[in-house]
């Protein structure tokens, strides 16, 4: 007589899976890696370095004309004062103080303006031509900047490439402090909510990941960089060797005019009116097209200057004056001498 059980095989653990199955598991497993990355990208953009998220967010704003520069830019320019003079509905300060070429390059590269918005890019050329960055919060800032490794813009900045990895790490150890600041800020939170006493809570805890660590990881030393080795001053490059290229690239790609202002300097009040660059910098600008003014000899009154470069408060208004009628009177891919005004 048959036996009434199952006379069904066994499972071999060493089974090969059907491919049905194997798809499904990949799937599985993407879906949960795509969910995490997603989650520490948003905790991570709590607690971005301030001076680069509050320059993202007015690039990406949609305003039709933008600033872009660092420290010089912020005391020349009164955005509304100068909307106004441009007849414009705004004009967008996204100038970061301490930024050098490599910074507005990454901006741009990364975080594209509006198609056909004006950037005016205000800042002393040597700033401009920058390369090898000079410290560590320097570095750090880019890197900030950054949303997808940058070969070339990493390498002129850096000494080498910034991978997919290093992001990550940095993004990883950014949403690590956003977390803790989460779970210590909630109770607070819940507290203030329910006895209607208002709670100030210390900012400290959700800035834990505004300056960012190390590039290449926990242990190592920056692309390029010899543990040790002592930092040196941004070098000054040529034009082509510089972040020129890669900033005439950004705006071709991303649809937008680029303008680039050389500043009031207190040194060059007396410079003399011009028709073309006198500088290789404003040259190789206006063979790629791009507008330059040159604001060095306007009329500026000499008790504007608080530095070189920067003005007073009280001068930001005739600044301010002096440079619409520049970004008015230049030519697409042209040139103006601020000193021709006088």
């Amino acid at each position: 007589m048959t036996s009434s059980t199952s006379a069904s095989e066994p499972l071999d653990p060493w089974a090969r899976p059907q491919p049905r199955a194997l798809a499904l598991g990949l799937a599985c497993a993407a879906a949960v890696v795509g969910l995490m990355a997603v989650g520490v990208r948003a905790l991570a953009d709590q607690v971005g370095n301030p001076r680069a998220a509050q320059a993202v967010e007015q690039v990406r704003s949609g305003a039709p004309w933008i600033i872009v520069g660092n420290s010089v830019a912020q005391s020349v320019v009164d955005p509304a004062r100068l909307a106004e003079r441009l007849e414009t509905d705004a004009v967008a300060q996204a100038a970061i103080d301490g930024a050098l070429g490599p910074h507005v390059a990454a901006l741009l590269r990364h975080h594209p303006p509006s198609p056909g918005a004006t950037v005016v890019v205000l800042m002393p050329t040597h700033n401009l031509l920058a390369g090898r960055l000079p410290s560590e919060s320097d570095r750090a800032l880019l890197v900030e900047l950054l949303r997808a490794p940058d070969a070339p813009l990493t390498s002129l900045a850096l000494g080498g490439a910034v991978s997919a990895l290093d992001l990550w790490t940095r993004d990883r150890d950014r949403a690590r402090s956003g977390l803790l600041s989460a779970v210590t800020a909630t109770p607070l939170r819940l507290v203030s909510a329910l006895s209607g006493v208002p709670v100030r809570l210390d900012s400290a805890l959700s800035e834990l990941g505004a300056e960012a660590g190390p590039i290449a990881g926990p242990s190592g030393p920056l692309p390029g960089a010899a543990p040790g080795r002592p930092v040196v001053e941004a070098e000054e490059l040529p034009p082509a060797s510089s972040v020129l290229p890669l900033l005439v690239e950004a705006a071709e790609e991303g649809d937008f005019r680029l303008v680039v202002v050389v500043p009031f300097d207190r040194r060059r009040q007396d410079a003399p009116c011009r028709v073309a660059p006198e500088d290789e910098a404003g040259r190789w600008l206006n063979e790629a097209g791009v507008s330059v003014v040159d604001l060095r000899g306007a009329p500026l009154d000499p008790s504007a200057f608080s530095r070189e470069f920067h003005l007073h408060n009280a001068g930001r208004a005739q600044g301010t004056d002096l440079l619409a009628e520049g970004l008015r009177a230049v030519a697409p891919g042209g040139y103006i001498s601020g000193a021709c005004g006088r």
